[in-house]
Parts: structure tokens; C-alpha cells; sequence
């Protein structure tokens, strides 16, 4: 994999990461939990991120796009 290619899927793991935090956070305030409870709840979320799915995701991406 080239530099790109890994900063690429590193941005899309990054961004797979804060969403699923910033998700979690919230329906964890909602559903009253404290701020460990969150915490718990936010670091269970990235745990279950398919990470296998983004790296592909964004292998196939670049293969579609036109060369840069």
C-alpha cells in the first residue's frame, strides 16, 4: 500500500472513530448514563468498528477513481 493509500484509510478510520463516539456519547446522555457510563459506552462503539469494511471501502475507491 502506498503513503497515500494508507493516509487515506487512516482519515477514514479517524472519521469512522469520531462518529461512532459522538453517536455513542450521545445515546449514552439520553439514556442517563454518567460521564464513565458514556465513556464505557463510547470505547465499546469503536471496538465494534468494521475496520476490515473501511480499508476495503476506501481500496475500492481509489481502484474507481481516476488517477491522481
Amino acid at each position: 500500500m502506498n503513503p497515500n493509500a494508507a493516509l487515506e484509510v487512516a482519515q477514514a478510520v479517524r472519521d469512522a472513530c469520531r462518529e461512532a463516539v459522538a453517536e455513542a456519547w450521545e445515546d449514552a446522555g439520553v439514556q442517563g448514563l454518567c460521564v464513565e457510563g458514556r465513556c464505557e459506552v463510547a470505547i465499546g462503539a469503536i471496538e465494534r468498528i468494521a475496520l476490515k469494511s473501511i480499508v476495503e471501502r476506501v481500496l475500492a475507491d481509489r481502484e474507481a477513481a481516476p488517477e491522481r
